[in-house]
């Protein structure tokens, strides 16, 4: 029940359609080439409480559904849940609407963990609009 309300807690406008946003890229090279320093940022973000380092990625909407406290208080449960996050390998993506769904596996210090990202381009920047731990 606890994982279900993290990742519930964590659920941000997937469906939003922004009419500048575009899906990314079709090629599952370029995806993850793009969205490999978003992640990265994320683990940073993660591991080292440092909300910043991703929040240069977030689109608007994601800084008004995801603030600094909630951020805080969710990683706090999912570090005593997983632990921190050791090691990051990419699954695979697909595209919905107009955004592009990425796909993780985090290796952690006490279980292994799913990271999903929902990335949109908006001119010649790449912007998370969605984002999911569990």
């Amino acid at each position: 029940m606890k994982k279900i309300f993290i990742i519930l807690l964590l659920f941000f406008a997937i469906l939003q359609i922004n009419s500048f946003a575009e899906p990314i890229s079709k090629s599952p090279t370029e995806v993850q080439k793009i969205s490999a320093p978003i992640l990265d940022a994320i683990v940073e973000s993660y591991n080292d409480s440092n909300y910043d380092r991703m929040g240069v990625f977030f689109s608007e909407k994601m800084f008004e559904e995801f603030p600094q406290i909630d951020f805080i208080s969710a990683r706090k449960s999912l570090i005593a849940l997983y632990g921190t996050i050791q090691d990051l390998a990419y699954i695979g993506f697909l595209t919905q609407l107009n955004n592009s769904i990425v796909l993780y596996k985090a290796t952690c210090e006490h279980s292994d963990m799913l990271i999903k990202v929902v990335l949109s381009q908006e001119g010649s920047n790449y912007k998370i609009v969605g984002l999911w731990f569990g």
